[in-house]
């Protein structure tokens, strides 16, 4: 059983190393000695006669002095519950080479066939194979009686790990780089040294006006006064430049400014978001897992969502404050999920010439503007324009109390999920089942992959018009594909985003440390929660972490990740000004834009070109890829060009 320790819903661990051993003989030295020379004299004379190594693959050599056959059988953990499979056979007396997956562990058995078709173990293992490794087994009449394989690295190959590190050392280079130069040149006195002109000064851009739309207005790149922050916006003026606070007439037509933390958490979800859809340079922790668990690439999707909900939380205020009437706050929601939905179609439609008659209905924008129909429907109703009863003793939880009607309807469609997923009976399958079916757990319930969630996009949806390419179909061998943008799953997607938009309300209490504090509070419930339904396990737990199914259990530690990665941005950016958010503010203020084009675009060059396939040199691709589309926000952003639904 594969266990998640419990810190996993605050510090994601799918990023840690995986410590590797050599499995040593324990019989004599000199026996290991002349096997490793026998090694390398092969490999001198017969390397070249290897299978090429692929990405995430290892060598795994049987050298076979034994008078019958060998079969391996073997099977990758990511595949819960699912029996050995058959891999190789080794003839005997011979010396045969395979290649072995390394993204997982692996458990492996040799077995003989026998002639009364008794098939008999000879020794399973189990294994964690690093890439590029060179593992042998030998396998003489000893270790046969004994039922002991003994695995020798017969190399020491580098760690898959290093082209991350070198490259994640070399952008912090150069960001610390663009900041000293940009010190440097903002400096009266290090101008006056290099004889700039005035004119050549590199300023940030001045703010623009308020709009009611979700897009970032830029600000003079100083921390004001923090008691000037409030409902998520800096004032641009107020303070001069001795400290001294400045009266102003009209202090509600002074320019405001929305927190650079939010729009600079929307940027980084997009630029990850593309990095991962790009290939994430070919790394299994940048692909989402096949059913439960949890990896780098299943956070973008649920944070951009969560950061949905924030920015709604901001909009909705701010357009309550201006007295625009509710009708058309919700002729708006109607609009812009109605453009979203119709963009997301479109997207889907963009790779090829569609068979209409095969069209996937649902999809990632799909599921955004469904969450923000629903989502906003309930916030026309519900929201409030101004802060009040600040003066009542349950004062510092008014942002629950005075929304109890919103709680109240947000718990009933996370109810209505939980009542579908687990009391939707499911034709041949077991009540309240979510697990992957297929070959899992010997074939008991091959066809209820993904229980109800599957069932209800069947029936309603149509098995010509969802994903036809789900990683699940592929490891477990089911019949049927699954829909990871399903209708079911969306129910689960408000809550995440009416945590988001929590998230948003907690910006109307004044001062930092009060938002912090909550926010913190906020993590710890969510993650707490997370960890008591999933038992801090991948597979055993009572709600395993699942993005497929957007697991209840999902839904709070990708929140919880995302209220602490919320709480250091704020703190980094907005509060000691360590960061002023470049570049991922640039994506951020054209979302949209930039989400459509990084797809319709995803295949041409300069954006992608077809390279080998090892890890560094995807890397570097797919780096550049995102990359290049946060250049192209930056362009837009110079020439104020915004674009909002």
């Amino acid at each position: 059983m594969s266990e998640y320790p419990c810190f996993l819903f605050f510090i994601l661990i799918a990023f840690s190393p995986v410590s590797y051993s050599q499995t040593v003989s324990e019989d004599g030295g000199e026996s290991r000695m002349s096997e490793m020379m026998w090694i390398q004299q092969y490999n001198r004379h017969n390397g070249s006669n290897k299978p090429e190594l692929k990405l995430d693959t290892a060598w795994l050599t049987v050298n076979s002095s034994l008078n019958f056959d060998l079969e391996l059988y073997a099977q990758n953990d990511e595949c819960w519950k699912c029996p050995l499979q058959w891999v190789a056979t080794f003839k005997q007396r011979n010396v045969t080479t395979i290649l072995v997956n390394t993204t997982h562990a692996t458990s492996l058995a040799l077995k003989r066939n026998l002639s009364n078709d008794h098939v008999e173990d000879i020794c399973p293992f189990h294994k964690y194979f690093v890439d590029d490794a060179d593992y042998w087994i030998f396998m003489n009449w000893t270790t046969y009686r004994n039922s002991i394989c003994h695995v020798i690295l017969a190399n020491q190959p580098q760690s898959d790990l290093i082209p991350l590190l070198v490259t994640l050392g070399v952008l912090l280079f150069l960001r610390g780089v663009w900041g000293v130069l940009k010190y440097l040149f903002r400096n009266r006195n290090v101008q006056k040294m290099l004889c700039c002109f005035k004119s050549a000064e590199i300023a940030d851009p001045q703010p623009l006006e308020n709009t009611s739309t979700f897009t970032l207005q830029p600000y003079d790149g100083s921390v004001k006064d923090h008691n000037s922050m409030e409902n998520g916006s800096m004032d641009n003026g107020g303070v001069k430049e001795n400290g001294t606070t400045e009266k102003t007439a009209e202090p509600e037509n002074k320019p405001k400014q929305r927190l650079r933390s939010l729009d600079c958490f929307r940027g980084f979800s997009l630029a990850f978001m593309i990095f991962i859809n790009y290939g994430g340079g070919g790394y299994w922790y940048f692909k989402h897992p096949a059913w439960h668990g949890i990896t780098g690439a299943d956070l973008v999707f649920p944070w951009f969502v969560f950061i949905m909900g924030t920015a709604m939380a901001l909009s909705f205020r701010s357009m309550l404050k201006k007295q625009i009437p509710r009708y058309k706050l919700l002729i708006k929601v109607i609009r812009r999920s109605v453009i979203i939905f119709a963009l997301g179609i479109m997207y889907n439609t963009s790779f090829y010439r569609i068979d209409l008659t095969k069209l996937r209905y649902p999809g990632v924008l799909q599921r955004l503007a469904l969450t923000y129909l629903i989502l906003g429907i309930v916030e026309v109703f519900c929201a409030r324009g101004e802060d009040s009863h600040q003066d009542r003793r349950w004062a510092p939880v008014r942002d629950l109390i005075l929304f109890w009607p919103e709680w109240v309807v947000n718990l009933a469609i996370l109810g209505l999920y939980c009542g579908l997923t687990y009391g939707l009976p499911v034709p041949d399958c077991p009540t309240g089942y979510t697990g992957p079916g297929g070959i899992s757990e010997d074939g008991k319930y091959y066809n209820c992959t993904g229980g109800a969630a599957a069932y209800i996009d069947r029936h309603i949806l149509g098995l010509d018009h969802i994903y036809p390419w789900a990683d699940v179909k592929a490891l477990y061998q089911t019949q049927f594909s699954f829909e990871p943008e399903g209708i079911l799953g969306t129910f689960s997607t408000v809550f995440t985003c009416f945590l988001g938009l929590q998230a948003g309300r907690v910006l109307m209490y004044p001062g930092h440390c009060s938002r912090i504090k909550r926010w913190i509070v906020w993590a710890v419930i969510t993650g707490a929660l997370a960890a008591l339904l999933t038992q801090c396990t991948q597979h055993e737990g009572w709600v395993p972490l699942n993005k497929n199914l957007w697991s209840v259990s999902f839904a709070l530690a990708t929140s919880s990740l995302a209220f602490a990665f919320l709480t250091l941005l704020y703190v980094c950016v907005d509060v000691f000004g360590w960061w002023d958010g470049t570049p991922f503010i640039y994506p951020g203020m054209n979302s949209i834009v930039i989400y459509m084009c990084h797809g319709l675009l995803g295949g041409c060059f300069p954006v992608t070109w077809k390279t080998e396939m090892i890890h560094w040199k995807l890397l570097i691709r797919d780096l550049w890829g995102s990359g290049l589309w946060i250049f192209v926000a930056y362009v837009l952003f110079k020439k104020k060009i915004f674009v909002a639904i």
